[in-house]
């Protein structure tokens, strides 16, 4: 949406043509605005062995790249590297919830991102090979679901408007929706 609403803004205020390209993860993006003519492809970005001349993506809106060093440092090579120009006022984490390692091997094994959402389709890959099994997790460093906020009735209505998920929430006989915590009342 940001990508959107920026170049609407460009296009409107500025006068220029904006065109949109979609890039497979963080890496792509990457070589993408340096002028690599395929980006997409892991085995072959299409940069050449002097970098690329030219670049016709000039703005990658956001910018996850903490996880990704090598493949930042590799296009600074380039006579057409991307700069970071900034904050947008908004500052995240990609790694929040499990290390580089993991983003890395799944990314070198398979070309698999990750920190993107489409890397989470089970019908095309396989992402659970890079994590422990739930079972490596020590119970006793968990809350039960119904001391968290997978029992907050706002929070997961507005989960379920937006995702569908009927398999993921139990609507309770008041009408509340808590997370589906099957079992022993931990979310697995």
């Amino acid at each position: 949406a940001t990508s959107y609403m920026a170049g609407i803004l460009i296009q409107d205020l500025l006068g220029l043509n904006v065109t949109y390209t979609v890039a497979a993860g963080q890496v792509e993006s990457y070589m993408s605005v340096a002028g690599c003519a395929t980006p997409n492809n892991s085995s072959d970005r299409g940069c050449g062995p002097e970098g690329p001349s030219v670049t016709y993506q000039h703005v990658q809106m956001e910018s996850w790249h903490g996880s990704y060093p090598a493949a930042w440092a590799e296009t600074q090579k380039f006579a057409t590297a991307p700069k970071l120009l900034g904050s947008m006022g908004y500052d995240g984490y990609e790694d929040m919830y499990f290390s580089s390692r993991e983003l890395e091997a799944a990314y070198e094994a398979e070309g698999l991102a990750l920190d993107f959402w489409t890397g989470f389709d089970s019908t095309w890959k396989e992402p659970w090979k890079y994590f422990d099994q739930p079972s490596a997790v020590n119970r006793s460093d968990l809350k039960p679901c119904s001391n968290t906020n997978l029992y907050n009735d706002l929070l997961m209505s507005a989960y379920l408007s937006a995702s569908g998920d009927t398999a993921g929430v139990v609507v309770q006989p008041d009408g509340k929706v808590v997370a589906n915590c099957p079992g022993d009342g931990y979310f697995w």
